[in-house]
C-alpha cells in the first residue's frame, strides 16, 4: 500500500521568502473596532511564499504555466531538506 505525505509548509508571518520579494502577512483590512460595519480579512504575499512549484514559464518565456502542468508530475518520491 502506498503512502502519501503532504510536505507543504504552513504559511505564517516570518516564513522564508525570496530576498526582496513580498513576505506573507495577514490581518484585517476593515475592523469593526475601528468603525467598520464588518471585519474583512486581508492577505498579502508573493507566490514564492511557502511551499510552491515554479512553473517552467517562470524562467522560460515559452514554458508551461502552472495551470498547464499535469498534476501527475507532483506525485512521486522526494527529498525534504531542512530549512
Amino acid at each position: 500500500m502506498s503512502r502519501i505525505y503532504d510536505i507543504t509548509r504552513p504559511l505564517r508571518s516570518g516564513a522564508w521568502v525570496w530576498s526582496g520579494d513580498t513576505p506573507y502577512d495577514c490581518g484585517l483590512a476593515w475592523k469593526m473596532s475601528e468603525g467598520s460595519s464588518v471585519n474583512v480579512g486581508r492577505v498579502t504575499m508573493s507566490l514564492h511564499c511557502g511551499t510552491h512549484m515554479d512553473a517552467p514559464f517562470h524562467f522560460t518565456p515559452d514554458g508551461e504555466t502552472a495551470d498547464q502542468i499535469d498534476l501527475d508530475c507532483c506525485i512521486g518520491s522526494c527529498d525534504v531538506l531542512p530549512m
